[in-house]
């Protein structure tokens, strides 16, 4: 059966708590680190990938079930044709990466410079 109301609002509760300490971790780790700022990010971002590679699978299989075989008539990066390309060739995937990274640096960088409070105003 497809999740129920009461797991999506446990993990939006996670997720918003995860994030407050991350930020307070995050923030102490920024400020008394005497490395420079591309250095950090460099280190975040190869942490994030190594993350983001072993959370990949489990996801995949909890998601795949309920979201992925849904009957998308463009795919799951599709859409109607456009100017710039169809699907995932087109230029909008791209510009959702680079947004996403270019937030990134964005909000470390405030973090780095100010404090976590800031950070959700980042967001």
């Amino acid at each position: 059966s497809p999740p129920s109301e009461a797991v999506g609002l446990v993990l939006t509760v996670l997720r918003v708590v995860l994030s407050v300490l991350c930020g307070v971790f995050g923030q102490r780790a920024l400020q008394e680190s005497p490395l420079p700022f591309h250095v950090q990010q460099a280190q975040i971002c190869t942490t994030s990938l190594l993350w983001s590679c072993l959370m990949i699978p489990p996801l995949l299989h909890y998601v795949y079930p309920y979201v992925l075989r849904k009957p998308w008539s463009y795919g799951l990066f599709g859409g109607p044709a456009v100017p710039f390309g169809e699907g995932f060739n087109s230029i909008r995937p791209w510009v959702v990466v680079g947004t996403y990274i270019f937030r990134e640096y964005t909000v470390n960088f405030c973090v780095k410079n100010f404090d976590a409070l800031v950070k959700n105003f980042c967001h």
